[in-house]
């Protein structure tokens, strides 16, 4: 009966070690958070495009209301054709640009993240970008990259903006 207690408590404290380490692991890889970023504002990358692009006379309208908020796409499932450059992660029509340079080369392909980024409006030259037959690009700068339920963002409490789509 002794032998199989040893035995048990053993397994348990491998199991409780081994447990311990992967989180202290992944808790070193998270990235600084800033504080205004709690506040950030949910939304789905394809509904703010289409309230910058979608109707005449939107644009102006949608860059005074949005230009500078910082939202936050959750759930993004990373693949190879969104990594531009180290510093560079395309989601969808919007431009990431990171906060800390390097990250996006960091990111693990096939893995969910939430993205957090100030909303910097289209992207330059995207009329250039419409005569070649794609239109409606944005540029977020500042971005940051959080592994999916690893962080409450917006964090409860927040207020947060509705968009019409």
């Amino acid at each position: 009966m002794k032998k199989i207690t040893f035995i048990f408590s053993a397994v348990l404290l491998t199991f409780t070690v081994v447990s311990g380490c992967s989180k202290a692991a992944a808790i070193a890889k998270m990235p600084d958070i800033p504080p205004n970023y709690y506040a950030c504002i949910p939304v789905n990358q394809d509904d703010l495009e289409k309230n910058y692009f979608s109707h005449y006379g939107n644009l102006d309208a949608s860059e005074q209301a949005f230009n500078g908020a910082i939202f936050v796409f959750k759930d993004v499932k990373v693949n190879q054709f969104m990594i531009v450059d180290k510093s560079t992660l395309n989601v969808s029509t919007i431009q990431c640009e990171a906060l800390v340079p390097g990250a996006v080369a960091d990111l693990k392909l096939d893995q969910y993240y939430d993205v957090v980024g100030v909303c910097a409006g289209p992207l330059p030259n995207s009329s250039e970008y419409g005569t070649a037959g794609v239109y409606g690009w944005l540029l977020f700068t500042g971005c940051i990259f959080v592994p999916s339920g690893t962080v409450d963002l917006p964090a409860p409490g927040s207020s947060g903006v509705i968009l019409p789509y």
